[in-house]
Formats: structure tokens, C-alpha cells, sequence
């Protein structure tokens, strides 16, 4: 009998800096959906990776204009 061979070969890990990722998967940050509680879930899950999502550090953009002329 002939062993079953993989279609994919054996890709290696994901790598940052001198840090290996678990696995390939990777959340991406989205805005509005990736709160902590839902980061959590998804590494509970098995994600090798999870973002935030992302933060402005002007805080005149995502305000309210009300608030700003405040």
C-alpha cells in the first residue's frame, strides 16, 4: 500500500523578531468586533496570534465635533 501523501508541503512557523507563533492563525484587527473579550475567546480557540484593533493618538480624529469645540 502507497502512504498518503500531503497536497501542502510543511510550511514553517510564523516568525516575529525572535519569537515563534503556536500556528498560522493570525486575528486580524478589526475595529469594533475585537474587544478583549472576544481576543480572549478567540485564543481560548486556538488563535496563535490576536490584535487589537487600532487607536489614534490624536484625539481630535473619532471625536465628535461637538466635543472638540467644547
Amino acid at each position: 500500500m502507497r502512504e498518503a501523501v500531503s497536497a501542502q508541503p510543511e510550511r514553517a512557523l510564523p516568525r516575529i523578531g525572535r519569537h515563534t507563533l503556536p500556528n498560522r492563525v493570525i486575528l486580524a484587527p478589526m475595529a469594533g468586533v475585537t474587544d478583549r473579550p472576544f481576543r480572549q475567546l478567540c485564543r481560548e480557540l486556538g488563535a496563535g496570534l490576536v490584535v487589537s484593533e487600532m487607536v489614534t493618538s490624536d484625539s481630535r480624529l473619532g471625536t465628535p465635533a461637538s466635543r472638540v469645540n467644547a
